[in-house]
């Protein structure tokens, strides 16, 4: 294979743009038409990959802590190689389509010829991709290793709450060695994957082994690395930009046509509607667009190497199946009205789309409100002090945490050790409650919290009484046997007739906790997850809000169970996932929290639809008119 003269970078992205433009149709199309394939396809089995090894390994959903062990097991490595090398498949093969199209001399070829010659090369990407992220996941090592060497030798000592909060530093010398981890990785492996670049096209067109792929694009790229790496960051810059400028268009429009006094709900439903449709069909225009240049590029970067040839198809064997399927698609595209199809299909959606989020929006609130450790944004976390504050702000229910004493007492208190409350360098497990009673925990909060300390459970649940219900997280640290007899025991003596649940990221605990007490409600915390959630036994779900979406809250209402969400504290945070019907919000501000679903209560159907869809189309919500009463 000849090089050819390279163009400069100004000239190919100008270039790679006119083959857009006088193939844009075609281009979007073959796009459109593998983004169905890897939709109905290709994205089931890479998620079936992941759960049959993630089976294998011994559970069938992992959650949180689970999720790490599993990384560091052989299995998780495998997830990675494979899951990884399935997710690059698609990726390449997606942009190997319109790569195919790019290839037919004049107008492009039909798209199912296109799609079916890349599919053709499944197998070759496969092992190509395999190899890529191999090797990736091994060059990834050195770095990983520094930044666990960092962590085990700087931030172990104490709990990590302490290095979040106070940031000594250790915490900083950790930051500075996991930066230079990070850039020595990116200085590792971005000349590689640079150099990799043109082992797809090889596979695909030079008809080279996969095997071979990887030193072979490594020697065409030879002189072309910096070139190119200049190329992709004006690439992407320009999508960036344009992104951003549709962003604040569709801002525009929405405040104009939202934020005034008069809107009715018949015309919230249709501009919310209309908007979100425009909303939606625009990015995903600008998202094909992007996908187009790239693959453009690609293509460009691939000719100048001498690899792909106009009217060369990436498998020759396959071109008289290819016209076929392609002339047969043809027939059948130019039978459908497409502009009537497309004017009635938005107009529909629009009005389906406003209409449905209207319904939701519509519908009164179900959350309660949880003070996170008490009102631990004002109070001492996890004092009385905090928790008689969550009372007086009106908290439908207060969260504490508990653990162990070395003396077997039941207490409340979230860290593994006192550092960050009060900087005194004592372990709860390690601790007898005499010990603990010593240390004030609340001076670091005000003088006018001096003297609190840290509370037994029984003391926590005399104060909330008859006044709050009460959220009792169970914590697990290195001492850890026996804590839910114990807290069986506690609440059985201090607690019965009282509003209780209680919750723990260890599925287990969840379990055990069940077998001793199955009339109480006990419900599963996780922050992460891979997998279905509901399959891991629980009377309700406390899930991050990063995990709070409709699907997952509508999959666990369907079930007849409840999904508490935390740490929810801006206001509209609050509003938004009280939209959703979370039925409990956790919270370090009941009283903002209060007064948001005061707020909600007060609006009208079309002011709910504009309050939740506010940050979309740059609206900004009034919350704090109002004083912080309680």
């Amino acid at each position: 294979m000849n090089d050819r003269p390279e163009l400069p970078v100004g000239k190919l992205l100008h270039n790679s743009l006119g083959d857009v433009k006088r193939h844009w149709t075609g281009l979007l199309g073959g796009v459109l038409l593998f983004d169905l394939v890897a939709a109905g396809v290709l994205a089931p089995l890479t998620t079936g990959m992941l759960k049959l090894l993630v089976h294998f390994s011994g559970r069938e959903v992992l959650a949180d802590t689970d999720i790490l062990m599993f990384l560091l097991s052989p299995w998780g490595w495998l997830a990675l190689l494979l899951v990884g090398a399935a997710l690059l498949t698609t990726t390449v093969m997606h942009q190997a389509t319109l790569l195919n199209l790019l290839a037919a001399p004049g107008e492009p070829r039909p798209l199912a010829s296109a799609l079916l010659a890349t599919l053709l090369n499944t197998k070759a990407v496969f092992l190509v991709a395999a190899r890529v992220v191999g090797r990736a996941l091994l060059w990834s090592l050195p770095s990983l290793g520094f930044i666990a060497l960092a962590y085990l030798a700087l931030l172990t000592r104490y709990d990590i709450n302490y290095y979040l909060s106070v940031q000594p530093w250790q915490w900083w010398a950790a930051l500075a060695i996991g930066a230079l981890a990070v850039l020595g990785w990116l200085v590792l492996i971005v000349p590689r994957l640079l150099a990799w670049y043109l082992a797809f096209p090889l596979v695909m067109f030079g008809h080279t082994a996969p095997g071979q792929a990887l030193s072979e694009s490594a020697r065409l790229m030879r002189g072309r690395r910096r070139q190119w790496l200049t190329v992709l960051v004006g690439w992407l810059t320009a999508s960036s930009v344009a992104g951003a400028v549709l962003t604040a268009a569709i801002a525009l429009a929405g405040h104009v046509l939202l934020d005034r006094p008069d809107v009715t709900l018949g015309q919230a439903v249709l501009s919310v509607g209309m908007l979100a449709m425009l909303w939606g069909i625009a990015h995903l225009l600008l998202t094909l667009l992007a996908a187009a240049w790239h693959a453009a590029l690609w293509y460009r970067l691939s000719e100048s190497a001498a690899i792909v040839e106009r009217g060369t198809p990436a498998d020759r064997t396959s071109k008289r199946w290819q016209q076929l399927a392609g002339r047969q698609l043809e027939a059948v595209l130019e039978r459908i009205p497409w502009a009537m199809v497309a004017v009635g299909g938005v107009a529909a959606l629009a009005i389906l789309a406003g209409g449905w989020i209207a319904t939701r929006i519509a519908i009164p609130d179900r959350a309660t409100v949880t003070a996170h450790r008490g009102a631990s944004a004002e109070a001492p976390e996890n004092t009385l002090a905090a928790f008689r504050l969550a009372i007086e702000q009106r908290a439908d229910w207060v969260e504490l945490d508990v653990q162990l004493t070395a003396d077997n007492q039941v207490v409340v208190f979230h860290d593994r050790d006192l550092k960050k409350v009060s900087g005194v360098d004592l372990v709860i497990e390690k601790a007898t409650l005499a010990q603990l009673r010593q240390v004030d925990i609340g001076r670091r909060a005000g003088e006018s919290y001096r003297g609190e300390r840290i509370p037994t459970l029984a003391e926590a649940l005399e104060v909330c009484r008859g006044k709050v219900g009460v959220n009792i997280e169970l914590k697990f640290y290195g001492r850890s046997e026996g804590l839910e007899q114990r807290v069986v025991e506690v609440v059985q003596e201090y607690g019965e007739g009282m509003p209780l649940v209680f919750m723990s990221l260890k599925a287990d605990a969840v379990r055990k906790l069940k077998q001793l007490k199955p009339q109480w409600k006990v419900g599963l915390l996780t922050a992460v997850v891979v997998g279905d959630l509901t399959r891991l036994p629980a009377d309700f779900y406390a899930v991050s809000a990063d995990l709070a979406d409709p699907p997952l809250i509508d999959r666990i209402h369907s079930q007849g169970k409840e999904v508490y969400v935390w740490t929810v504290n801006d206001p509209i945070s609050l509003s938004r996932m009280a939209g959703r019907g979370v039925d409990s919000l956790i919270t370090d501000y009941p009283a903002r929290a209060k007064r948001v679903l005061r707020t909600r209560a007060e609006l009208s159907p079309a002011q709910r639809l504009l309050l939740e869809l506010a940050p979309l189309f740059g609206v900004a919500p009034r919350f704090e008119d109002a004083p912080e009463d309680a």
